[in-house]
């Protein structure tokens, strides 16, 4: 069964693909800051088409095709399918070919090498969060070298801070998937949180998704009180996150409050609903909420929703993830 497993380690080492905080122009960090907060909200066309029409101002900046390969696979983990990996690959050549051009006219420096590392890592992360390990070790021990250079040549540059704090705290779960690559890197979960905490205070882009980063990691952490606080904060900033939403669903799991987790999965399956990629994420958080609302002891309201669910016969009758899905939810039925 084709299954990506959406958890917040997965979720968060793909996010921060789309950060930048080295120094740019003012009008190219404008540029950026508005194309970022379109992703963070789950705006994915509208992101790619912004990028594409940038790009036809100037073709030859490697930010716009990078950011339009942000938006293809942050769309692939919103929505827990493969939606165009010939897309994909078309924008990650594009991007390595438009960097290897700036470098051509411009030199190597730490803007060219921030991309660079930072594509490596999206390719990387995009077969990883489709389980084709192999195929994401290449480029991701890419991405660790060039960001530990950066680090040795520009101790300004807190996009390199960010991507290796970030990559201490998730080196145990990715460890268990490329034990036999990754076990002699350096560092530990609490280095890369005291990095990640240090990028927060910096008033660039790596600081909104940094935090972003840490409300998950804070759970993971039982940390939950520092968790809810950045939450609170972000929340106001990207009302249409689901990738937030998940975060406040896991909150609640966290903390045993399964009314207001179910009523948070709830909140999911309607943003899903909506949109025409998200049939399956509607159906697993249909059942999410299901299984919430039993556990808080509602189980009449889970068995309305349970029904309701199953009425859409032309869903659960689609590919065996599907099936699977709404054969779970056939057992909180009343018959």
């Amino acid at each position: 069964m084709r299954r990506i497993k959406y958890n917040s380690i997965t979720a968060l080492l793909f996010l921060f693909t789309a950060v930048f905080s080295f120094t740019m122009e003012p009008q190219l960090k404008k540029e950026a800051d508005a194309v970022i907060g379109m992703l963070i909200n789950c705006e994915f066309s509208r992101a790619m088409n912004s990028t594409d029409s940038l790009r036809a101002i100037d073709s030859t900046e490697p930010l716009y095709p990078f950011l339009h390969l942000c938006a293809l696979g942050l769309r692939d983990l919103d929505f827990d399918r493969i939606v165009d990996t010939v897309a994909f690959l078309q924008y990650y050549k594009l991007t390595i070919s438009t960097i290897e051009g700036y470098e051509a006219l411009h030199g190597r420096d730490s803007y060219s090498m921030t991309l660079l590392g930072f594509t490596y890592a999206t390719h990387s992360s995009f077969y990883l969060m489709h389980k084709k390990y192999f195929s994401a070790i290449g480029t991701g021990l890419d991405a660790v070298k060039i960001f530990n250079d950066i680090k040795e040549i520009d101790s300004t540059n807190y996009d390199a801070q960010f991507f290796l704090g970030f990559y201490n705290y998730a080196k145990g779960e990715l460890k268990k998937r490329l034990w036999m690559v990754l076990f002699w890197f350096p560092g530990s979960k609490k280095d890369g949180i005291r990095t990640l905490e240090a990028c927060t205070n910096h008033n660039q882009l790596t600081a909104e998704v940094a935090k972003m980063s840490l409300v998950d990691v804070y759970i993971q952490e039982e940390e939950y009180e520092k968790s809810r606080k950045l939450y609170t904060r972000l929340r106001k900033k990207y009302p249409r996150s689901r990738f937030l939403f998940w975060s406040n669903a896991r909150y609640y799991e966290a903390v045993k409050d399964y009314k207001k987790a179910a009523d948070a999965y709830d909140k999911l399956a309607m943003s899903y609903e909506s949109n025409e990629l998200g049939e399956y994420n509607a159906l697993v958080t249909r059942l999410k909420q299901i299984e919430f609302l039993d556990k808080a002891g509602l189980t009449d309201t889970a068995a309305d929703v349970a029904e309701k669910v199953l009425k859409k016969e032309y869903v659960c009758n689609k590919e065996e993830h599907y099936r699977k899905i709404c054969r779970d939810i056939r057992r909180y039925c009343r018959d």
